[in-house]
């Protein structure tokens, strides 16, 4: 027994199936099939999609406005967001090692050694006013060029800008 397979398709006019060249009738509607349209391309490959300018750019608008809707939906109010904190992957408080690199006589030579968790001493939000503290342990050159240890006592205001440096006493 020998089968022969046809690559020739017809396409249903109803629903659009492909059906083969042999066929009589649809095999999903049941409509009768015209032979006289044999085509090996799908209805799809017809009709090429045409957008305009015009398009393009509705479109990419309508992008645009989900993304901020979405995406704004998903911050944080800053009220309730903690300004400063511990980093996760080195315990790191950004705006002390900003302060550090700022002020030290020989920034380069930063090397943080420990920090303490971020305590938050209470709610102020009255600029000037100390409201978290953390305590760091780091080796920087002092002004003679020599490496020392240093431990010292950070406190910051709610808007995450230090007020206070003092050296850690035990």
């Amino acid at each position: 027994m020998t089968i022969t397979i046809n690559s020739e398709f017809i396409y249903c006019s109803k629903c659009g199936t492909r059906n083969f060249s042999t066929d009589k009738l649809c095999g999903v509607c049941n409509t009768k099939l015209s032979t006289s349209k044999v085509s090996t391309s799908t209805p799809s490959d017809k009709k090429p999609l045409n957008i305009s300018l015009t398009g393009w750019v509705v479109l990419i608008i309508a992008a645009f406005v989900c993304y901020t809707i979405f995406t704004d939906g998903n911050k944080k109010n800053t009220d309730t967001q903690q300004i400063v904190f511990n980093n996760s992957l080195d315990a790191s408080v950004s705006q002390v090692e900003d302060y550090l690199k700022n002020n030290l006589n020989d920034p380069s030579s930063y090397s943080p050694v420990s920090w303490s968790e971020v305590f938050k001493l209470n709610d102020t939000k009255e600029s000037g006013f100390a409201c978290y503290q953390v305590r760091h342990k780091y080796r920087a050159k002092n002004a003679f060029g020599a490496m020392v240890l240093e431990e010292k006592l950070f406190k910051l205001d709610y808007k995450g800008e230090i007020v206070d440096v003092r050296d850690f006493i035990r």
